[in-house]
């Protein structure tokens, strides 16, 4: 397959997502407005962030038990202290919540953004432009904008719960690294490009 087959095909891929992502994101929202205008609890039940996975690090007497199939070759036992947490609606966690779920939904949306325009720059007979350079370098700040707002969301819920459930020392069980490392990568081949952007320029000036 050719390469500019290849890149129409993932743009198209990138685009659809794009747009679905949002049509999705605007009929939730529209939902959302309406059953809390006419007070209908089916408001709560729309997707918001208002549910997190905790681990509580509160001391425990029931140790954890280990089951193991017929013939021993493999043992199994069930995570202990983890566990879902429900917010409240419209409470001060609620509401954050909420806040923290739209601020990490633009940021995605963000992303893809900048995946549509760096397929849409891409020219196999021309590879090396300064634009995909600068949206290169604007996709690994992204990434890494992302999970700093997670370290950031880490602290801020772990406020939370001291002031609302000291006793129960639950922490925020979640996933941070990926976006940083991500973006680290994805600055290293912004900084190779723009060499292959500046050696195709020494080239064309030569010629």
């Amino acid at each position: 397959m050719k390469p500019k087959s290849i890149i129409k095909i993932l743009n198209i891929l990138i685009t659809s997502t794009y747009y679905l992502t949002l049509l999705i994101a605007i009929l939730l929202t529209s939902l959302w407005i309406f059953f809390f205008v006419t007070g209908n609890s089916a408001a709560n039940g729309i997707p918001g962030g208002l549910t997190h996975e905790v681990i509580s690090f509160a001391k425990t007497d029931q140790p954890a038990i280990r089951h193991f199939t017929a013939d021993s070759t493999i043992a199994y036992a069930a995570v202990q202290n983890k566990y879902i947490l429900n917010v409240k609606p419209f409470s001060g966690l609620g509401s954050y919540s909420h806040l923290y779920s739209a601020i990490k939904f633009v940021i995605w949306l963000l992303i893809l953004r900048t995946f549509m325009n760096i397929f849409n720059a891409l020219d196999p007979e021309r590879p090396f432009t300064s634009k995909i350079v600068v949206l290169l370098k604007q996709l690994s700040i992204l990434f890494v904008a992302a999970d700093v707002f997670k370290i950031l969301h880490y602290a801020i819920f772990s406020r939370f719960m001291h002031n609302l459930a000291s006793s129960l020392q639950f922490s925020l069980n979640i996933e941070i690294g990926s976006g940083i490392i991500t973006g680290l990568i994805i600055w290293i081949i912004a900084v190779v490009y723009q060499r292959g952007l500046e050696m195709q320029t020494e080239s064309e000036l030569t010629v």
